[in-house]
């Protein structure tokens, strides 16, 4: 985004007036980057050829949704620390720079400190990497994509976490109780490096949610590939505002509107698909298994509901889909609610 930018009165596509920037183009990482520091709370965009912007969206809501897998890391982390002893020692030690839950980390005060920390506190993080980094290594059990992935995220997963976390682990690093919590850190964090299905699964499903609620695909099936030009389909993003209390959830809503999709049928055809128990299949054995002759290319996105569903909650992220209308702007919406 442009520096100087003025922000500006913007209609919604469902009707809202919100203040915000209309961009030509934006970079994905960029938005991502906003959304996990709290800077941005709502995100549109608008496609007429699936064919022609299926990558980008596919690689815009995986960078969203691991953007709120980063923020919820970082807030479960910002809770073990803020619960900790080692934020009693430092208010009591350094009371004018204090810390805890609801505080503006970025005030000038503790920045400072931060500042003046840095060096020790990049080398602490470097040695957490490391070791990190060490143990995936050594999972003789992990194929090498999947080990140069979690390599990756770990990086990603530890830059999250806000300075103010490092400054405690750094400052207090040789006491008992810092080396407990870097473990609960560790620990944390492996169950997080798990948690990719969710991106891959939701960015599948989106791509198909929109080529059902754009209504693009024919009776006797077909590729979203072959699906050049359609009615068009606006996709919107919220996020959760980032608060800093105890036991915050990262939320994540998804909004898929068209204005000609009959909204009976969209709401019958999600309510059928999505509690399906498809527990004892995996992906692959979905497409090879007994439900190639049920399953037509158009309702694909809809089972992959109860994928989704499923593999949220063995990670205990709460999922709902539902679909609803909109009287005033005669809009059907495919809704995809997402609580980390």
């Amino acid at each position: 985004m442009q520096r100087r930018q003025k922000i500006s009165k913007v209609v919604m596509f469902d009707g809202i007036a919100l203040h915000g920037y209309t961009l030509p183009a934006a970079d994905a990482r960029q938005l991502q980057q906003m959304a996990v520091n709290g800077f941005m709370n709502r995100v549109e965009f608008q496609t007429r050829n699936i064919a022609r912007d299926r990558n980008n969206l596919i690689d815009l809501s995986k960078l969203m949704t691991y953007g709120m897998l980063y923020r919820q890391f970082d807030a479960r982390i910002w809770d073990i620390i803020m619960d900790s002893n080692l934020t009693n020692l430092w208010n009591r030690q350094f009371p004018k720079v204090a810390i805890g839950f609801g505080m503006n980390v970025r005030s000038a005060g503790v920045m400072a400190v931060i500042k003046k920390n840095e060096a020790e506190i990049t080398a602490f993080k470097q040695g957490l990497l490391k070791s990190v980094q060490a143990r995936i290594v050594r999972n003789e059990s992990a194929l090498e994509d999947e080990k140069k992935k979690k390599m990756y995220l770990a990086i990603r997963y530890l830059n999250m976490v806000d300075p103010v976390v490092w400054l405690l682990l750094t400052v207090y690093r040789e006491r008992i109780d810092a080396q407990s919590l870097l473990q609960e850190l560790r620990t944390s964090l492996e169950v997080y490096l798990d948690r990719s299905e969710t991106p891959e699964y939701l960015a599948l499903m989106l791509i198909e949610m929109i080529i059902i609620v754009g209504g693009i695909m024919s009776q006797g099936g077909g590729s979203a590939e072959a699906a050049m030009g359609h009615e068009a389909v606006n996709i919107s993003m919220e996020f959760s505002e980032k608060k800093r209390e105890k036991n915050e959830r990262t939320k994540m809503k998804i909004h898929i509107i068209q204005q000609n999709q009959e909204f009976e049928s969209l709401r019958e055809r999600v309510d059928s698909k999505s509690n399906i128990n498809l527990r004892e299949k995996s992906l692959d054995n979905f497409f090879t298994a007994g439900y190639g002759a049920e399953v037509m290319n158009k309702d694909l996105g809809l089972y992959y509901l109860s994928y989704l569903k499923d593999a949220c909650k063995k990670m205990d992220i709460n999922f709902e889909s539902f679909v609803n209308y909109i009287p005033s702007t005669k809009q059907s919406l495919m809704n995809l609610n997402l609580i980390f």
